[in-house]
């Protein structure tokens, strides 16, 4: 039994920038230090900041290489990704050929609800509005783990099982994301993608919700967290390995996918400490996070969804 479990409380405001737990000050202080590969890597030398906002000019491909950047203990970001996955490699930034009616068949034949994956398939994504009234569409899926329940000593055995009872998505009730995934591949809609959520530190403190607000759509992946010794008391530094479960991923991929086409353009995917990095306090996640398995998920997901209904080809097949 968790001391403290606030997630039960409807509608409470947590920190922000989340993950979802509370304010981390011991292991998030140094995260201006990045891990020794970058200090060597002009190319990450950029700040979040720069490519967010456009003034670096680099490709969708590119952002996503910087902003998929391995998450150290205490939240140090790594190096550049030297390569995509070659088919989101070919499809991050560009249009999205996914018809809503195959996206509407998949669901269908995986009994996936709409409000599971975002609401109304038949709406775009959030957009941020300018002075002169033009919209400018969701650019970037964030990816963070809620870093709880927060554990003293172990894991409980079964944080992957229906019988967890953190994977009941009703006792996620915190409005401050789009969508939560539990550990058994369910998810839950706290915002429609539609609509707007600022859930990072850069969109609130940097660059300012004026400049950001709907660019962003938010994905809070369900991972506990315990204290790990030699950084410092109460701390919530270390996370089960493996960090996530293939469900889970199954469930992200499906969601990235489900947004992309409510676009009609691939997002940029992006981790949170990414975006966060370098400011004060920015948080540690998504920890222990495996792109080849979020990569082989996507994959499964777009050939299930472009695969003919009575022959003929795949779509971008020659």
């Amino acid at each position: 039994m968790i001391k403290g479990a606030f997630f039960t409380i409807t509608g409470m405001v947590l920190s922000i920038g989340l993950c979802i737990a509370p304010s981390k000050p011991t292991q998030k202080q140094d995260t201006s230090n990045t891990a020794t590969q970058v200090e060597n890597n002009p190319e990450v030398k950029l700040k979040p900041s720069v490519v967010l906002s456009g003034q670096a000019n680099l490709t969708p491909a590119e952002q996503a290489r910087f902003l998929l950047r391995k998450i150290y203990l205490t939240g140090k970001v790594g190096s550049e990704l030297p390569t995509l996955d070659p088919e989101l490699e070919k499809r991050v930034g560009q249009k999205c050929l996914i018809s809503r009616d195959q996206l509407r068949a998949y669901l269908d034949r995986n009994h996936i609800t709409e409000w599971e994956v975002g609401g109304n398939i038949d709406l775009p994504v959030s957009a941020l509005t300018d002075a002169n009234g033009n919209q400018t569409f969701a650019k970037y899926m964030v990816i963070h783990d809620t870093s709880f329940p927060r554990y003293e000593k172990s894991f409980p055995s079964n944080i992957n099982d229906d019988s967890w009872e953190w994977n009941r998505l009703n006792r996620w009730v915190a409005n401050v994301t789009h969508l939560f995934i539990n550990r058994v591949g369910d998810s839950k809609t706290m915002t429609p993608f539609q609509e707007s959520v600022t859930a990072t530190k850069l969109e609130r403190f940097i660059l300012g919700e004026g400049a950001t607000k709907g660019l962003y759509l938010h994905i809070e992946m369900i991972q506990p967290r315990k204290y790990m010794k030699g950084y410092g008391r109460g701390n919530d530094v270390d996370s089960p390995t493996p960090g996530f479960t293939l469900p889970q991923y199954k469930r992200l991929a499906e969601l990235y996918t489900v947004a992309s086409v409510r676009k009609g353009e691939y997002l940029i995917p992006a981790f949170h400490a990414c975006v966060d990095s370098g400011i004060k306090y920015a948080h540690d996640d998504p920890q222990n996070f495996e792109l080849p398995k979020f990569f082989a998920a996507l994959n499964e997901v777009w050939a299930d969804m472009e695969k003919p209904a009575g022959g003929g080809k795949k779509i971008g097949s020659e």
